[in-house]
């Protein structure tokens, strides 16, 4: 039976609407069968800290971080881990925005849609548009009404 590698990340959004951060680690059973999660971490940039002090400010440049830009940019980081450390088995995305757990090959694929969808009828939700959101998925306002039937 061949291994499970889980890259998961994890979506943080502050106060601010812009201020969306993205993380990730890999989770996997190593030789001696313990269970690692291991956090991914890339170097910080003199022009992020240059660009958003604010968030920054701590941070001299080369210094490593936990927060990625974009899901995928997380994705790229963690499949980088995988590669470098000879992690063999099937490699699992979970926590891509709006979509539920995938393979590596769906989650990296240039045609992956990830907008946010009613998970009965498959309308697209526009921004600013209301919606109920549960554990099973979201309901645009008409699906939610007729389920109230």
């Amino acid at each position: 039976m061949k291994k499970k590698i889980i890259i998961s990340l994890t979506t943080f959004r502050g106060q601010c609407v812009e201020a969306v951060h993205y993380y990730v680690s890999v989770e996997y059973y190593d030789s001696c069968n313990d269970f690692r999660n291991d956090k991914i971490r890339r170097p910080i940039t003199q022009q992020e800290i240059d660009s958003n002090g604010d968030r920054f400010y701590l941070y001299e440049a080369g210094e490593p971080t936990e927060c990625f830009n974009s899901w995928q940019e997380a994705i790229e980081a963690a499949t980088g881990y995988i590669t470098t450390n000879d992690l063999k088995g099937d490699v699992f995305v979970d926590g891509v925005p709006n979509r539920g757990t995938l393979t590596l090959e769906q989650a990296l694929s240039p045609e992956l849609d990830t907008r946010k969808k009613c998970s009965k009828c498959g309308k697209v939700f526009g921004a600013g548009e209301g919606l109920y959101n549960f554990p099973s998925g979201a309901l645009c306002v008409q699906c939610y009404k007729s389920s109230k039937k």
